[in-house]
């Protein structure tokens, strides 16, 4: 019950490097207002110079809930996520 995301990531620099890699989710937003994009997962990775590594984001169904105010339930919305 999980969308699944890999990513590569390079160090095209001289010295080894942190890089934060960032996954944001687009909503439908038809249900309910929110924002454009949110932050759902990200993960910390070092790199030595040159290295390339793929990183593996993941976010659980539940998080792409919203909390619906006239049930008081978590609902999911319908429709196309990007």
């Amino acid at each position: 019950d999980a969308v699944h995301v890999s990513v590569a990531v390079r160090n095209d620099g001289a010295m080894a490097a942190d890089e934060v890699v960032q996954l944001y989710v687009g909503c439908p937003g038809l249900a309910a207002e929110r924002p454009l994009k949110s932050l759902r997962a990200f993960r910390r990775v070092t790199l030595a110079p040159g290295e390339t590594r793929i990183v593996d984001l993941a976010v659980k169904r539940a998080d792409l809930a919203w909390r619906n105010p006239e049930t008081h339930r978590w609902e999911e919305e319908k429709g196309f996520y990007c």
